[in-house]
């Protein structure tokens, strides 16, 4: 978070048009901008914590369940109306992910699950609200850029709490001990991705959807088993995961070719009605702008 924070900051540096930050914007929007920090501080600190709790196949089975409530979500709060079609693949998409998953036992816990579970909400919520604030970014100046920076320090800050009463922080001490060099090299690594990550997933939820940030999420993480138990060897895959693997990208790849038709949502109106301009001919490759009907994602 604090590299995520430094290369924003680098950015703006550079670039100093980008910087849209400003003391006024988070006095008027600090509740959704610490509403979101805190999702992203959930999100990361029960699945990381759900990981002793639950077997690697469980852990899997659960988070390909993300799209759902980010579609419910979407739905409730961005007040977008999705084709049929478009929710039929994303259902498919999750269980054909969770098809594809091996069977290499199965040990789960009531508290693992309820961890994971709460993993999941606040990831779908994570872009849902991402996406409301980009809505009106060029009144409101919440850009990407200015979001990740946002959340990314208010989440620093969150994540520094739970580390200082955490008793685990003393098994990070060891590990630097014993390999500092390769502990280093690590983090620095790991966190320059990360923020890369960070950037990038906010430009694609304002370029996209909420829905489509995390039915990508599946595709990562269906390549991430395909990684993990072929070349790190730690089961092998059944007739039946590899169907479910094939079946996952083709289901991604109709869900992007339904949306890039043009008609895969529509806005909807206070009163409930598909709206005009963006309306129900909009397509995932419309960036939210300020030609949507200003009433339809003004949350806060």
């Amino acid at each position: 978070m604090l590299t995520t924070v430094l290369v924003v900051s680098i950015i703006f540096c550079i670039r100093p048009e980008l910087n849209t930050v400003s003391k006024a914007q988070f006095k008027k929007h600090w509740v959704p901008l610490i509403v979101l920090a805190l999702l992203y501080t959930i999100s990361i600190c029960t699945s990381n914590a759900s990981l002793s709790e639950l077997s690697l196949p469980v852990t899997y089975m659960i988070m390909f369940a993300t799209p759902v409530p980010t579609l419910v979500l979407s739905y409730y709060l961005e007040r977008k109306t999705y084709v049929y079609s478009v929710t039929c693949l994303v259902v498919l998409q999750v269980i054909a992910a969770v098809v594809a998953v091996p069977n290499t036992g199965y040990v789960a816990s009531s508290y693992g699950v309820f961890l994971a579970l709460c993993s999941v909400v606040t990831a779908a919520a994570k872009p849902v609200l991402a996406g409301i604030l980009m809505h009106d970014r060029n009144e409101t100046g919440l850009t990407p850029l200015a979001l990740v920076w946002y959340y990314t320090l208010i989440g620093m800050f969150c994540m520094l709490l739970i580390f200082l009463v955490s008793s685990e922080r003393s098994y990070m001490y060891i590990q630097l001990a014993s390999s500092a060099w390769r502990s280093s090299v690590a983090i620095v690594f790991g966190s320059l991705l990360a923020s890369a990550y960070n950037i990038l997933m906010f430009y694609l939820t304002m370029y996209t959807s909420a829905l489509t940030n995390t039915v990508l999420g599946n595709v990562k993480q269906v390549i991430v088993i395909l990684i993990t138990y072929c070349i790190v060897e730690v089961g092998d895959f059944a007739m039946v995961n590899v169907v479910g693997i094939l079946a996952a990208f083709v289901l991604s790849c109709a869900y992007g070719y339904v949306l890039a038709a043009g008609s895969g949502w529509s806005w909807r109106s206070e009163e409930g009605l598909p709206t005009t301009g963006v309306g129900s001919k909009a397509s995932e490759n419309t960036p939210l702008t300020e030609e949507a009907p200003k009433d339809t994602c003004s949350w806060w």
